[in-house]
């Protein structure tokens, strides 16, 4: 059976604000995934409402004129001038020699690598480019540490790398890594006390902080101040 065209409630705002952004998100995709560059924004917006609502929607051109304004937002992945309207990726890469000579750039401005599951979006084969830019050395992959864990992709700078030397370096790799957890039970076998992180006592619930008490203490003064201070504070003689 045919998916039945929804409709929506313009009198409803929640229900407009679920429009615009569904309504976004397949114009992103649509265009993303189009061979062409450049749409007319009239046709691609005939083409989301018949995929998606009713036609009715048609007859609310404040809620059309709503998602166009949305469009026109600087943070979407669409760009929007006039009647056109294209795609605009995380990274104006749009094949294998453009996405090694913008990590190129990003090395030499400091900018750091780029985000795989942002790469993603700028082109189809963007995975196969990167493998094989990888294998002839020419770009490395790191994975983030902290959520995302997506691969980030740098560009091999070989003026950085230095000559080792073979032995030291089988050496080196021969060395198994240790995490965290058995890096501190083998300081504890060797009677090694681990790092750790102490915190200050924290105060329970309705106790509080009892205040000390101030003493009330007399300072005496020196004899030969005492002296000269009364000699100013004497009248003087007529």
């Amino acid at each position: 059976p045919a998916k039945k065209a929804k409709q929506v409630n313009i009198r409803d705002p929640a229900a407009v604000a679920a429009f615009i952004a569904q309504s976004l998100e397949w114009i992103e995709r649509y265009l993303k995934n189009s061979p062409d560059d450049f749409h007319q924004y009239d046709d691609v917006l005939r083409r989301m409402v018949e995929s998606n609502w009713d036609t009715s929607i048609y007859k609310a051109p404040g809620l059309l004129e709503r998602l166009k304004t949305a469009a026109s937002d600087s943070g979407r992945r669409v760009a929007l001038d006039g009647d056109i309207i294209c795609y605009r990726p995380p990274y104006d890469v749009k094949n294998k020699a453009e996405l090694l000579a913008k990590l190129k750039q990003f090395a030499e401005e400091s900018l750091g690598g780029m985000r795989m599951d942002d790469l993603q979006k700028c082109y189809h084969g963007v995975e196969g480019d990167v493998e094989e830019l990888a294998q002839q050395q020419l770009v490395y992959k790191v994975k983030r540490k902290q959520r995302p864990y997506v691969d980030v992709v740098f560009y091999r700078d070989k003026s950085l790398e230095m000559d080792m030397d073979e032995g030291l370096c089988k050496r080196w790799r021969s060395i198994e890594a240790k995490d965290d957890v058995d890096m501190s039970s083998m300081l504890e076998e060797a009677k090694l006390k681990p790092m750790r992180t102490y915190a200050p006592p924290q105060m329970a619930d309705g106790q509080k902080k009892k205040k000390k008490k101030k003493r009330n203490r007399k300072h005496e003064l020196h004899p030969d101040l005492k002296r000269h201070i009364n000699s100013l504070l004497k009248p003087a003689a007529p």
